[in-house]
């Protein structure tokens, strides 16, 4: 890169103060850690730093932590950090890109779910057509993340992905969305949509269940009307995340559409990342409908 105009590749040469990055303090001799020259003001920095701090200020604030030089002056630098935080750059997907050694899986999976982030699907405009078999495996790939937090960091129980209205939410999906396959919606319109229809699928079971005997008949009557996460009382947090899993489901079918359109087949990775390729994904279709089959007899 332009930023970091050299490699240091004999660590012998560094100095006796130079042997740690005084960014993080870590080692040099750390595979993570090679050490870089700036060519602003000629100062070491790790490589992992360097990538944390452009990714973290990002390409209007990204400035040598010394001498406060701009990293990305110009649009071709503003593409190059595109790369550093998503692994793209046009056609070209990174090679490197690996989970954080000081991460965890759930915490890699949440920093590489950031180009699904980028943007809401609530805010989104772009047309997108229902495939029931794509949004599916996009679904079923965003919440098998979720289910790698460990109880560490929230107690299970505490955990929106464990409740058992999301198993209720997965298995309905499929019939939710055949209903429409093929159709063309802006993205905004049919998460709005989804969310609404998960919200009724579970006003239906908290009825089933008698829950509304313990409500008045006003409150029941504003209830039927607009169901909401508090009215049915869903466990706190549970609204939000199966907001985040719908907009990055279909925030997949947008940004992880493998630009390979020769050497890459169906479900597949870059670097960490799962893609997928439109024209030659069929391969795996047949075991997402086979999927989707046993999900129907398991709720008849």
């Amino acid at each position: 890169m332009e930023v970091a105009s050299a490699i240091v590749a004999d660590l012998k040469s560094l100095g006796p103060d130079a042997q740690v990055c005084h960014t993080c303090g870590n080692d040099f001799e750390h595979p993570t850690h090679t050490p870089l020259v700036l060519a602003c003001c000629a100062k070491l920095m790790c490589r992992y730093c360097f990538i944390n701090w452009c990714e973290s200020k990002g390409p209007d604030r990204a400035c040598c932590p010394h001498c406060r030089h701009s990293f990305f002056c110009n649009e071709h630098q503003k593409k190059q950090l595109t790369f550093l935080k998503f692994g793209t750059l046009g056609r070209t997907y990174s090679a490197w890109l690996r989970p954080n050694q000081k991460s965890d899986a759930f915490e890699s999976f949440e920093r590489k779910s950031a180009d699904l982030d980028k943007h809401i699907a609530d805010n989104n405009r772009v047309d997108i057509r229902v495939d029931t078999a794509l949004l599916l495996r996009a679904w079923q790939h965003v919440v098998n993340g979720a289910l790698l937090e460990g109880p560490s960091s929230t107690p299970l129980h505490h955990q929106p992905v464990r409740c058992a209205e999301l198993s209720l939410l997965t298995a309905a999906l499929p019939f939710i969305l055949s209903d429409f396959e093929g159709v063309d919606f802006p993205t905004d319109v049919l998460f709005n949509k989804l969310h609404a229809d998960f919200l009724g699928l579970l006003f239906r079971h908290f009825v089933k269940a008698s829950m509304h005997r313990y409500l008045t008949y006003a409150e029941f009557a504003i209830l039927s009307q607009q169901p909401t996460a508090e009215g049915l009382g869903l466990q706190p947090g549970f609204q939000e995340f199966v907001e985040r899993t719908l907009s990055r489901t279909l925030q997949f079918v947008h940004v992880r559409a493998c630009e390979d359109q020769t050497s890459c087949v169906g479900f597949h990775m870059h670097g960490e990342k799962q893609y997928y390729n439109m024209e030659t994904r069929r391969d795996g279709i047949a075991r997402d409908e086979q999927s989707l089959s046993d999900a129907k007899c398991a709720l008849q």
